[in-house]
């Protein structure tokens, strides 16, 4: 999938290249029902720009005098397909043995006198 096909077929990015199409802005009120990422790039509206039909953000790194753009990329999963997993589970005797972090000590051993040579 080529990286314009990806932007528009994402749904926030769509949405976003519909905003700069239309070289408007929408209204606060409409983008407060959307989700976090849309807020985002809402609150970013100003330094969007659209390049060959790609969407970029405009940025200027500290001690630079010229712009930077930086692609959007819409996500590579879709929403649900990376789960948290849950906690593991803690153990009263420490961790099992499969995971201890150093091996056992190496019984050294003793010399009841001196080698001799």
């Amino acid at each position: 999938m080529e990286l314009r096909e990806a932007q528009e077929a994402d749904r926030t990015l769509g949405k976003v290249q519909g905003w700069l199409e239309a070289g408007q802005c929408p209204e606060r009120s409409v983008v407060s029902a959307e989700s976090p990422e849309l807020k985002s790039y809402y609150s970013l509206y100003s330094s969007l720009v659209q390049r060959d039909g790609l969407l970029y953000r405009r940025w200027q790194a500290p001690g630079r005098g010229s712009d930077i753009l930086q692609l959007l990329v819409a996500p590579l999963f879709p929403p649900g397909f990376l789960v948290p997993v849950p906690p593991r589970l803690e153990c009263r005797r420490g961790p099992p043995r499969a995971i201890r972090r150093t091996p056992a000590p190496v019984p050294t051993p003793r010399l009841s006198a001196a080698p001799r040579f």
